[in-house]
């Protein structure tokens, strides 16, 4: 029996999702197509064999030049290390080519609007069309894979350290490709996709790649010694680190989170980017930064503690400066949030009967507000527990922490890390409110692109011209060029400065004082600007609602008067009868029969004949009947 509820009206999707939608049941229709039309593809084989053809002639031929100098192992493990590098630059440019153009054809083609229509739910779309193009970078992948066996012929290389590096290849090729779906989802045209998908990993694949080895390989040569110096130092730690809490902290914690993470956002805002104006395009973003901030929360926590006992509160406040660029990233995604939810929403919420907790996390720009304050907190809290009890002995550090020798750290960290996390946290708070007093204007919500672009002018401009401008005035000072630059306090990167100079010992009570004054500031400022858009926010949605109240009401008071209307009105008056027909003489000669034998039943008198042609029939009374 099919259910009874009718779907809203005003929804762009008139009918449940497929049991195909998701990854078990009937596989989702759209993959199916995309993979078709992408295995058919006649480029797509030649790709692969000039992939391989070009990588393994390489390979070769630089191994038998090096065979004649001896170190067979030395020169397979050289090798191994070139190829995977490669690979995984392949993967990084070539997976968000290939995703770019999933959705920016189906824009140029006018198809994407009837592809909404469907029964799939943007979700979907961004699901079928991420596996789509997973698959054929995949098989791309898979048929290059079987290079890695050169470096077996001169060893060096071990079968673990070949799965190892299968497995991070292709965790590396969905976080590329679901970086290329996002960049397809919010542009307009293939060309734009294309440019942006190949020049920014271009661009930013070899400085991310340098610096997690760069960080990941002081991190092992410190706690591992045997572990193989280079580029892919990850595939030998992998298979000879003994299991145990570093094992789990630096080889697993982290490294899920530096790729699942991207993987998570980008999906996030490619569901989002595809989802109708009306729709709620702010939840999977918002749950992305309640979860992202949870685990680096406890992921930072936990590291303080397996880090030298003098390196605890280094390592918190690094931790400090990474949540400070991701808060400031979280305040410019969150700008594009409405001013509330849409009657679809409310709608929706209201038929699945959602909790509190999930509006919380819906469309709503004062909601987005109270949100990042809140993590902030968390995030700054779970730095400032870590790098204060990390970098002081007691049973916590001896149940989580390492043994280490160093001495114990000054007195004065415990209150620079303090004052680093409330500059953080005051600065977000006005940053926050920036952000949603450009968009409370009358015509902020028609423009995120200023609101999104003056926040983040406004970030940059404040962290770097009290830089400046101190250095200036100290440039034109008498004093001693070692004057603290009190300056630069409104930059919220003086909070370094004097976590610096608490380390240091000197000028700790002066350039706390001032850091602590120019925090305030901007924290009252935020919240003055976030009470004049939560006024405005207000008074904009009780608008909105009132309007469509009284439009309701007039469209229910029409419905009522029109069957009214009808009742009301008079029948119509019948027509008048036809006017009576001309008398011929056939019908007087019947009238006088009748008359005069009224007893007799009148003789039926046949129609006349036809008038000839042209014969009128005013003629006819002029004949004598009697003749």
């Amino acid at each position: 029996m099919r259910s009874s509820r009718v779907p809203s009206p005003h929804s762009t999707r008139a009918r449940a999702a497929p049991p195909g939608g998701g990854f078990l049941g009937e596989p989702n229709p759209l993959l199916v197509r995309e993979l078709r039309q992408a295995l058919r593809l006649p480029r797509l084989p030649w790709t692969i064999t000039a992939a391989v053809a070009l990588i393994g002639l390489g390979m070769l031929t630089i191994g038998s030049l090096q065979v004649t100098q001896g170190k067979m192992a030395q020169l397979g493990s050289y090798l191994f290390q070139g190829f995977v590098s490669i690979v995984l630059l392949y993967v990084c440019l070539v997976g968000p080519a290939t995703a770019a153009g999933a959705i920016a054809l189906e824009r140029e083609g006018k198809t994407l609007e009837p592809l909404l229509l469907t029964s799939l739910a943007p979700k979907d779309i961004a699901r079928g069309k991420f596996l789509a193009a997973f698959a054929t970078l995949g098989v791309q992948v898979v048929a290059l894979l079987p290079l890695a066996a050169i470096p077996f012929l001169f060893g060096g290389v071990t079968a673990g350290e070949l799965c190892v590096v299968a497995v991070v290849i292709t965790a590396v090729a969905a976080v590329s490709v679901a970086f290329g779906l996002a960049i397809a989802s919010r542009t307009q045209t293939l060309r734009g996709a294309l440019a942006v998908s190949i020049i920014l990993p271009a661009a930013g694949a070899p400085l991310l790649f340098g610096l997690v080895t760069a960080v990941g390989e002081t991190v092992a040569s410190s706690r591992w010694p045997l572990v193989t110096s280079g580029p892919i130092w990850w595939s030998t730690a992998y298979t000879t680190v003994p299991f145990g809490l570093d094992y789990v902290v630096w080889l697993l914690v982290w490294p899920l989170l530096l790729l699942g993470l991207p993987f998570w956002l980008f999906s996030a805002l490619s569901a989002a980017n595809l989802s109708g104006v009306n729709d709620d395009r702010s939840s999977g973003v918002k749950r992305w930064f309640l979860g992202a901030s949870l685990l680096l929360s406890g992921a930072v926590f936990v590291t303080c503690f397996r880090v030298d006992l003098d390196k605890a509160s280094v390592c918190a406040f690094l931790a400090e400066i990474f949540t400070f660029i991701l808060l400031v990233f979280m305040a410019v995604t969150l700008t594009a949030d409405p001013l509330g939810p849409t009657r679809l929403v409310r709608a929706r919420w209201k038929r699945l009967r959602t909790s509190a907790f999930s509006r919380m996390l819906g469309p709503g720009i004062i909601r987005g507000a109270i949100l990042q304050i809140v993590l902030a907190a968390v995030i700054l809290g779970a730095c400032y527990a870590g790098g204060v009890l990390g970098s002081s002995p007691g049973a916590l550090r001896d149940k989580l922490g390492i043994a280490s020798t160093s001495r114990t750290p000054l007195s004065a960290i415990p209150g620079a890390l303090a004052n680093g996390a409330i500059y953080v946290l005051l600065f977000q708070v006005f940053l926050v409110g920036l952000s949603a007093f450009l968009r409370s204007r009358k015509r902020g919500g028609e423009n995120v692109a200023f609101a999104r672009a003056a926040t983040l002018a406004a970030a940059v401009v404040i962290t770097i011209v009290p830089w400046i401008v101190a250095t200036i005035v100290n440039s034109f000072s008498s004093t001693s060029s070692n004057a603290p630059p009190l300056v630069a306090a409104p930059s919220p990167a003086f909070a370094a400065y004097a976590f610096l100079q608490a380390q240091r010992g000197t000028d700790v009570m002066s350039v706390t004082v001032a850091s602590l004054s120019a925090s305030m500031a901007w924290g009252a400022l935020g919240l003055v600007l976030l009470g004049i858009a939560w006024e405005r926010s207000r008074r904009t949605v009780a608008d909105v609602e009132q309007l469509q109240k009284r439009t309701e009401a007039k469209l229910d008071r029409e419905a009522e008067e029109e069957p009214d209307e009808e009742e009301d009105e008079e029948p119509t008056a019948a027509p008048p009868p036809p006017p009576p027909l001309p008398r011929t003489a056939a019908a007087e000669i019947s009238e006088k029969t009748a008359a005069s034998d009224p007893d007799d039943e009148p003789d039926v008198i046949p129609p006349p004949p036809p008038l000839p042609r042209g014969m009128k029939p005013s003629d006819e009374g002029d004949s004598d009947p009697k003749k």
